[in-house]
């Protein structure tokens, strides 16, 4: 179980990594913070929020009025109370009471408890850990809308009932992933994950990101191939844009700023955006004002102007995260065909200096056969994977 817990963890890490989002400070594990779980249920028991049964201990759901504030799902209302535990317990004062300690002989991980031998409830590990680390009010609680209720509603109140403080001050639920305007599912062979995509099918990682970072959290995501076949086109061209000011800011060509000014109007508008309720979709669409700003340019793109340029680049990049990775990853320094491609594009490029037409196409061709499409632009060629 040990095993299966550390292998499933270092694929989420893979993945975090891939998809360019920031380091956190501190990655809790639940089974670190056992001790504290089981001092939670001690005190909860002694302020009376909690009583003991031959199977465990439960939350007496009765003793905290406001449960039910956050889904609607109130005391007074009529709430699917049974459908929480996947064990029942007939010592349960309450259907709606939910589990603190459970005993069970046939789990696999146990620990020595005031309550028997057991394992912490579900909801319990959260609580502590966010205590623990952020104190008794955390500014922002995030998770699926999946678990507003039971999960985070259990958060609520058992936090509150240990602390007499408000648990989170904003909650942030991300509404469910479709797929070709399905729900994602093993069954219906729709499912995938991001090492399933990234190192199977060969999408670029950062492809992915702005792919799912482009409809708004509050709306359901509907994951398409024409979706993420769209979201490579505008990654493009944000790096052919780049490509193109990074040539020129290393030339001689000075002269007056005449994107600095307007760069900055559209970073402003860009993280105004993201201020406003993480409206990413009018985010996108204000950074996108940029770029076409970048080639609107044209021969007047000089130095001075492509610095300028650079600098929106790069602060834009570490407000959206899907323009270039912050380190390199893993899986990009070592892939051979990766290293191959590239390889074939600078001989291709030179080919076409020296007009040798029928080498270049065969070199194209060659190209292609490892699954990869190539794209000659005025700014130079591109290439990238073939997605699907």
């Amino acid at each position: 179980m040990w095993d299966l817990a550390r292998h499933y963890t270092d694929a989420l890490v893979a993945d975090w990594k891939r998809l360019n989002m920031l380091e956190p400070t501190v990655r809790p594990r639940a089974t670190e913070h056992v001790t504290g779980q089981i001092e939670a249920v001690e005190r909860l028991m002694e302020a009376g929020h909690a009583y003991e049964t031959e199977q465990g201990v439960y939350f007496r759901v009765r003793s905290f009025p406001n449960y039910g504030k956050l889904s609607g799902n109130t005391l007074d209302s009529d709430t699917q109370a049974g459908a929480r535990e996947l064990v029942t317990d007939d010592g349960k004062e309450d259907p709606r009471d939910f589990a603190l300690w459970k005993r069970d002989d046939k789990h696999l991980m146990q620990w020595y408890s005031p309550y028997g031998r057991g394992f912490p409830g579900w909801h319990l590990e959260c609580s502590v850990m966010a205590r623990h680390y952020l104190g008794d009010t955390i500014d922002l609680h995030a998770g699926g809308e999946d678990l507003i209720f039971p999960h985070h509603e259990c958060e609520i109140a058992q936090s509150e009932s240990l602390t007499g403080k408000p648990f989170a001050r904003t909650w942030v639920h991300t509404r469910f992933l479709q797929v070709e305007g399905e729900k994602m599912s093993k069954s219906k062979g729709n499912f995938y994950t991001v090492r399933d995509l990234v190192e199977g099918e060969g999408v670029d990682p950062l492809v992915l990101r702005y792919a799912l970072l482009s409809g708004q959290y509050r709306s359901p995501l509907n994951f398409t191939r024409d979706h993420l076949s769209s979201s490579a086109r505008v990654v493009a061209r944000y790096r052919d844009a780049h490509a193109l000011v990074e040539k020129i800011a290393d030339t001689s060509n000075d002269g007056p700023d005449r994107l600095g000014e307007k760069l900055d109007t559209v970073y402003d508008r860009t993280l105004a955006a993201m201020c406003d309720d993480l409206n990413t979709p009018l985010a996108f669409a204000s950074a996108l004002e940029g770029v076409k700003l970048i080639h609107g340019l044209g021969d007047n793109l000089n130095a001075t102007s492509a610095q300028s340029a650079l600098d929106w680049f790069d602060r834009t990049n570490q407000l959206l995260g899907f323009l270039a990775h912050d380190e390199p990853t893993e899986a990009a320094a070592t892939d051979p065909v990766e290293a191959q491609v590239a390889e074939l594009v600078e001989q291709r490029t030179q080919a076409r200096k020296d007009r040798e037409w029928a080498e270049s196409d065969r070199i194209r061709d060659a190209v292609i056969a490892l699954g990869y499409e190539i794209r000659d632009t005025a700014d130079g060629t591109t290439w990238q994977k073939k997605l699907g």
